[in-house]
């Protein structure tokens, strides 16, 4: 579910808006291969609350924008997400006195900004325990949330957790918080095109604590050429020796997981966070293999 929302300035003489009145003191940055890259900016980027880090919050504008501004804001979310949401909002309408706001296709009035923002943080509570509540919307007990750094997978464990608590919402910001404030590396994978198919491949860093998934998976969004679902022929990670400065061998995917599952913890449903490898550790691994 998203909250979406179309400011449109009216007027003959308009005003210039730059990104420093959307954005406040939110972080911001841009989507790149599935991941956040913080700090940059372009015409469609993510800002987020640093001290309460949620599903983000989609902006598509110029960075000196006349004409129009449009947000997305995924639900559900955490309460202080949706009073940055609407914070921005009311911001953009200090600026573009004369401007139409529309949300979901209905006009909104700007100065009942504070009512329409109560309105979603009961409806947010509500989306949430359904969502929670209903196994039926699961993938394997499993649900993939767009957030704000990157994809996160809430499973049954998560779920539990949540409703056992006096706040629901109070709890699932906790969780999204929790997993994207840490410092760790996030890993994502690259594709090779090579005569056996497509080569998927993660790659992991000495001494760099890293987010793997328990089984690799194409993100979404990704296609070939004719547009259909990628499909990759086989998995690999490979090591970078930060002591040695180069990249110093690979593995099969499902050969690694096997040899550091045992020793990684839990992240969210369908990931672990592994240690940091040593160098030696890394040619240990290469030698196994």
């Amino acid at each position: 579910m998203s909250i979406d929302v179309e400011i449109t300035q009216k007027g003959l003489f308009r005003k210039k808006l730059d990104y420093t009145t959307v954005i406040g003191k939110l972080g911001y940055g841009v989507y790149e291969n599935n991941r956040l890259t913080e700090g940059k900016l372009g015409e469609d980027f993510i800002v987020y609350d640093k001290s309460r880090i949620g599903r983000g919050i989609s902006i598509v504008c110029g960075r000196e924008e006349k004409e129009k501004v449009t947000l997305r804001m995924l639900s559900p979310t955490c309460e202080e997400e949706i009073d940055a949401f609407y914070g921005i909002i009311g911001r953009i309408a200090s600026v573009w006195k004369s401007c139409d706001i529309i949300q979901d296709g209905e006009a909104a009035d700007k100065n009942n900004l504070a009512a329409i923002c109560a309105d979603m943080k009961n409806a947010n509570r509500s989306f949430l325990k359904t969502m929670l509540e209903k196994n039926g919307d699961f993938r394997d007990n499993t649900v993939s949330l767009f957030s704000a750094m990157w994809q996160l997978d809430l499973g049954d464990e998560d779920k539990a957790e949540i409703l056992a608590a006096d706040d629901i919402v109070k709890a699932y910001g906790d969780w999204l918080h929790r997993l994207q404030e840490m410092d760790v590396y996030y890993a994502v994978p690259k594709f090779y095109s090579t005569n056996e198919g497509i080569l998927g491949m993660y790659f992991i860093t000495e001494d760099t604590e890293s987010v793997i998934p328990l089984v690799p998976a194409v993100p979404f969004g990704f296609s070939d050429e004719s547009g259909k679902p990628l499909e990759v022929s086989s998995w690999v990670v490979s090591f970078y020796s930060i002591t040695r400065d180069e990249t110093v061998g690979r593995m099969s995917y499902e050969k690694f997981v096997e040899k550091v599952r045992d020793k990684g913890r839990r992240y969210d449903a369908s990931r672990i966070i592994i240690g940091g490898i040593s160098d030696g550790e890394i040619d240990g691994l290469l030698a196994e293999n």
